[in-house]
């Protein structure tokens, strides 16, 4: 039963829109969730961060807290966030298409933020070591 569910790309994109319609979709199905949870494992990713929300990392360039905080992400588990790339090799002018919060983003001076309910943190070396 469970297959096609509401992703990130809301918060990944910067679009209220999309968030709107993840929302909308796990609302349908929250009286059916609650029935037969087992039916909507996979959906249960997104019950929760619908309500708790999503962390946002933003890495720009490729110094070694870069480096680093892509490793953490591809090495963990990591559920309700999402990872954006600009600079450092990696082609991101769709994404900074996309999401105005990233087209001004100087992709050639290293850093790393952590995102949540609309306040960003840098972060250090150290920070990002102790991620997940």
């Amino acid at each position: 039963m469970d297959n096609a569910e509401p992703s990130t790309n809301g918060d990944l994109l910067n679009d209220e829109r999309y968030e709107k319609l993840g929302n909308q979709t796990v609302a349908a199905f929250e009286v059916e969730i609650g029935q037969h949870p087992g039916l909507f494992s996979g959906m249960m990713s997104s019950v929760v961060a619908a309500k708790i929300g999503v962390k946002g990392i933003m890495v720009v360039g490729d110094d070694e807290a870069a480096k680093a905080a892509v490793k953490k992400f591809n090495d963990n588990v990591t559920p309700n966030h999402t990872i954006a790339r600009v600079g450092g090799g990696v082609n991101s002018e769709w994404l900074r298409s996309r999401n105005e919060l990233l087209r001004d983003v100087d992709g050639s001076k290293p850093m790393v933020q952590l995102c949540e309910g609309g306040v960003c943190k840098l972060l250090d070396l150290k920070d990002v070591q102790g991620l997940f």
